[in-house]
């Protein structure tokens, strides 16, 4: 009964070990970001309409990829500069549901199997 929650305690720790350098990764170019975008850009982007706020969030959330516990460092990053919050929930819900998706680095090991 003890091998059951062992074994889901390393699991979990090998996935976090996994994420943790992504998570820098995101931690880093939103340093650069923060640095390079003047605070200003944000309300280009997001003017505060409660019509177009959420539709801009969809259509950035929907092109970006990438993991989608980026989504939500993003997120927080976008709240602290004042984007509205309909804005960032499309922003994450169309990143986790309808970005790009990326398909696993064996695809391309079974599809020139395949040949």
């Amino acid at each position: 009964m003890l091998d059951r929650p062992k074994q889901a305690f390393f699991n979990t720790t090998r996935a976090f070990k996994k994420s943790l350098p992504i998570l820098m990764g995101v931690f880093m170019l939103l340093a650069l970001v923060d640095t390079l975008i003047p605070k200003h850009a944000y309300r280009l982007i997001f003017p505060g309409n409660w019509f177009l706020d959420p539709l801009m969030g969809a259509v950035v959330g929907s092109i970006s990829g990438g993991n989608p516990l980026t989504s939500y460092i993003i997120g927080c990053e976008l709240k602290q500069e004042g984007v509205s919050m309909l804005a960032i929930t499309a922003f994450i819900v169309s990143w986790v549901t309808v970005g790009i998706n990326q398909p696993p680095v064996r695809t391309g090991e079974i599809l020139f199997d395949l040949q």
